[in-house]
């Protein structure tokens, strides 16, 4: 890529701020905004973030800021064209001591001024919801839920309604850090043409291909493989999953093994699925 010879503003870092200070000024403003990185967009300690966003904090201003955020995400795929990942969710926070409890009482307080959905439960709904057969005294739960599908609901039910899952370990197969990206690039080409041509993957069609930091690809019984650069060592990360079952979870791994495996850039795996899926067919 050749870069424009002056910019009339230049942000420097391709990081969650940097990003999105150019977003903001380039959709607020129509300013020409030209952004700087030395690696990836959010190789560096951005990656590291769970991908976990909080809405209220004990500042107003913080949690005002966070309700943007929440409120953009949401419409970043539609604005885009991109699939952004994102799910809605709510959380559970726990207070064991009076302090904690004063500080929950203010935030539900601060929730319910920005209409925020947020509900402080007693110690006895928290022992019916975690373990029928009792718990600990002295907790408090401050539940904190603005999706509908959970209301009534004890965390008990919550439990069992999740889904079953059989994934692999994250693996780490070495390859340099000065060809570790372009190799990436490759696979998201890959995959994304395989895609497009109604190819298939261990059997069934890929049905969707995701491409923020790597390549993500979905086949029709919602069994997928992920292949990413690391940010921080000279390896790619390798995850495989299935909602079906183990033997679905082992048929993405070794497919994913034998395909990077032929690539000569890539050298010894840090640690593999070999012997759990040694006799699963």
């Amino acid at each position: 890529m050749t870069l424009p010879s002056h910019a009339r503003i230049v942000v420097i870092g391709g990081g969650i701020i940097g990003c999105s200070t150019a977003y903001h000024l380039a959709r607020d403003h129509r300013a020409e905004v030209l952004l700087l990185e030395q690696g990836r967009l959010t190789s560096g300690s951005t990656w590291h973030a769970a991908g976990l966003v909080g809405q209220l904090r004990s500042s107003a201003g913080v949690t005002r800021v966070l309700k943007y955020s929440v409120d953009l995400y949401k419409g970043l795929a539609a604005e885009t064209g991109l699939e952004t990942g994102w799910k809605m969710t709510g959380c559970l926070r726990l207070a064991t001591n009076a302090d904690r409890w004063t500080e929950y009482r203010r935030l539900a307080t601060t929730a319910k001024s920005f209409g925020m959905e947020m509900h402080l439960v007693d110690p006895a709904e928290v022992k019916r919801g975690i373990d029928d057969n009792g718990g600990p005294e002295n907790i408090i739960l401050a539940r904190y839920a603005p999706d509908p599908s959970y209301a009534g609901k004890s965390l008990a039910q919550l439990y069992a309604e999740l889904p079953v899952t059989h994934a692999t370990l994250t693996m780490g197969p070495h390859c340099g850090d000065t060809i570790k990206y372009g190799v990436v690039d490759e696979l998201v080409a890959r995959f994304k043409a395989m895609h497009a041509n109604g190819e298939s993957v261990t059997g069934q069609k890929i049905v969707e291909v995701l491409t923020v930091n790597g390549v993500r690809f979905t086949t029709e019984d919602g069994t997928w493989g992920l292949i990413r650069a690391s940010s921080n060592k000279p390896q790619l990360v390798v995850v495989a999953e299935s909602p079906v079952s183990k033997a679905r979870m082992c048929a993405m791994y070794r497919y994913l093994k034998d395909l990077l495996d032929a690539d000569a850039r890539i050298g010894a795996w840090d640690q593999t699925m070999d012997a759990t899926c040694q006799n699963c067919h």
